[in-house]
């Protein structure tokens, strides 16, 4: 089985789940627009930052003024004087994660006259909760964008994935990047991977119920990056495209009414994918990388496997035609040519006749 997603190093891992808290997102007091501090370029921008930029964060008492900090950390924006963010660093995280998808979803959407929404004020009449981010399309199709990074029980989120989905709106989770809360690190023994290899996961009950309904995604808005949980592709080859699956559960078969519920024993990898790399989709919401190259080799598995049934069946037919042929060529070795009946013979000699002279009954001589 090829691979069909680059591995990360153990430092790529450990750093797009490390927690990071930088703050990476200001507003401009000219015109209210949110900032994103691109990497590399805090001294650039720190002047304009003093001048004119706060903490966008609700409820933060010391708005302004602020400064950009980079070297060994990521380039971010900090508060020149003490502050204090309601909620702490999640606060943080969830504000910057949701309008990252939010700006993603208006780049991605932008020839598509697709309504982007970050609704913070106004609860959704359909599920009676606010979704983070809310695209809507202009034939009336909405994805609802959800970032979490508290805990909450199974019961809850299956109660939120389902409203959405009754409502005619595709829900997409993102959880934030602290996969510990809701990913097992694989410390089992025997399982646990090696010096240089990529760490591996296992499944909480939240993780478990989300893999059953679609792909489980987690988001890291310091870095901009996207995780999708996958497993090594092992078991690949038994997934169709149709089945839409984004984790595969070794030892079973897709179809298999067993196969329902993810297997909460496997181990899985995170692969990691820049968000300004996913598609928006009306049906599936966010597309990664990722997502894609799973398709694309299930389609090939798929394809393959057809064509083997092809030329299997194709094989078969010639084979059985080919024996039918010799057998025929066998019965006419063995079975005699039936006896021609016998001719007019001569009244005089006894000798068999011409058939010309048969009506004569003799030879012309005798």
């Amino acid at each position: 089985m090829r691979r069909v997603t680059a591995r990360h190093s153990p430092a790529q891992i450990a750093a797009f789940a490390a927690g990071e808290s930088a703050q990476v997102v200001a507003r401009d007091r000219r015109d209210a627009a949110l900032v994103f501090l691109p990497r590399g370029q805090a001294d650039s921008v720190r002047a304009v930052a003093v001048e004119h930029y706060e903490c966008p964060i609700p409820g933060c008492d010391s708005p302004v003024p602020l400064s950009t900090r980079g070297g060994s950390k990521r380039d971010h924006f900090w508060h020149r004087r003490p502050h204090a963010h309601p909620g702490g660093p999640e606060s943080l995280h969830h504000f910057q994660a949701k309008h990252l998808v939010a700006q993603w979803a208006r780049a991605a959407a932008a020839a598509g006259g697709v309504e982007v929404a970050v609704n913070e004020e106004e609860w959704s009449s359909d599920v009676r909760r606010r979704p983070d981010v809310l695209a809507t399309w202009p034939d009336g199709s909405r994805v609802a964008f959800e970032v979490e990074y508290k805990s909450f029980p199974v019961a809850a989120w299956r109660a939120k994935d389902d409203a959405y989905r009754a409502a005619g709106i595709v829900p997409v989770w993102l959880f934030g990047h602290t996969p510990e809360r809701y990913l097992k690190p694989e410390r089992r023994a025997g399982r646990a991977r090696g010096e240089g290899e990529p760490p591996a996961f296992r499944l909480t009950a939240i993780t478990a119920c989300a893999a059953e309904r679609g792909p489980v995604l987690f988001i890291n808005p310091v870095l901009g990056l996207v995780g999708t949980l996958w497993d090594r592709g092992e078991d690949l080859e038994t997934v169709r495209a149709e089945d839409r699956r984004w984790f595969i559960s070794r030892g079973r078969r897709v179809g298999d009414p067993r196969a329902v519920s993810p297997n909460r024993d496997a181990s899985f990898d995170l692969a990691l994918s820049e968000l300004r790399a996913c598609a928006l989709d009306v049906s599936r919401g966010l597309v990664t990388p990722t997502m894609s190259a799973i398709e694309v080799e299930a389609r090939r598995v798929q394809d393959a496997a057809a064509a083997d049934r092809v030329a299997i069946t194709s094989a078969a037919r010639a084979a059985r035609a080919s024996g039918r042929r010799a057998v025929a060529r066998q019965v006419r070795s063995v079975v005699p040519a039936p006896p021609s009946a016998p001719g007019a013979r001569c009244r005089v000699c006894g000798n068999e006749l011409d058939p010309i002279l048969a009506a004569a009954g003799r030879h012309v001589l005798c």
